[in-house]
């Protein structure tokens, strides 16, 4: 009788495949983890890599470009923060060290034109990192997230729209959109998406170092304007690992001063 009042419950959670599935990530989250960070030496990979050591569960791989500098500004004394170089213009070179090393995760932050000077290495091996990722349950978290950019649907929207929105349209990085970034961010974005269902795509609004810490502030339609604290957007790309609100969404991030980050 005992044996039996035992085997319900469990009966009972095997049936109910969503809890079993919430257990399962719950569990998941709770074990070691490795992450890999590109761009791990510009600001905000930086800001990245810190926010993920605050978890002493986590192992960081940094794919750089150059290791001088990857000595220089990362905390490569830590046990828990590899480093390599890596050529991010090389899908072939990116998946083989991806699959090299552990990896259970990617914060993409890397961006740049590529040698030809007209594709984004976003473009390029954003989704081949992507596939290389073990893969992960319909019910996890994601497993790839991208910083991207607001505003880059913007170049292409209607005049009805610019004037609609005016106060999102007519800014600085719209008007100049240099090397038309904008919709080369756009496009990677896009290739993400159709690469893996468990990504996350984060579009902050203007980083600016001297914009304090504060609350941040979500949106989705592309209109957001205003500022963000590079360490929140750190906070809030690390954070999109671990939450399955954030799964298949694409979102706007601009941080609202005043108030303490939660």
């Amino acid at each position: 009788a005992a044996a039996s009042a035992l085997a319900q419950p469990l009966m009972l959670i095997m049936i109910r495949t969503p809890l079993l599935a919430t257990l399962l990530a719950a569990a998941s989250a709770l074990r070691p983890r490795t992450v890999i960070v590109t761009g791990a030496t510009g600001k905000t990979g930086q800001a990245v890599v810190r926010e993920l050591l605050k978890d002493d569960q986590t192992t960081i791989r940094c794919f750089v470009r150059n290791e001088t500098k990857a000595r220089e500004v990362l905390p490569v004394e830590n046990p828990r923060v590899r480093f390599g170089p890596v050529d991010l213009e090389d899908p072939e070179n990116v998946e083989q060290r991806t699959l090299d090393g552990d990896a259970d995760a990617v914060v993409w932050c890397a961006t740049g034109l590529a040698s030809d000077g007209s594709t984004l290495i976003d473009q390029i091996s954003l989704p081949t990192l992507a596939k290389a990722l073990p893969k992960v349950s319909r019910d996890a978290p994601p497993n790839c997230v991208m910083l991207s950019s607001a505003a880059v649907t913007r170049p292409g929207w209607s005049s009805r729209k610019q004037k609609k929105f005016e106060r999102s349209y007519d800014i600085p990085i719209v008007r100049l959109n240099p090397a038309g970034i904008l919709g080369k961010k756009l496009n990677a974005e896009k290739k993400l998406a159709r690469a893996t269902p468990a990504f996350c795509v984060v579009r902050p609004v203007g980083l600016n170092d001297d914009w304090p810490r504060g609350r941040p502030v979500f949106s989705q339609g592309d209109v957001a304007v205003g500022r963000s604290n590079r360490e929140d957007v750190a906070a809030v790309l690390v954070a999109a690992l671990d939450a399955t609100e954030a799964r298949g969404k694409t979102f706007e991030m601009a941080t609202l001063k005043g108030y303490e980050p939660p």
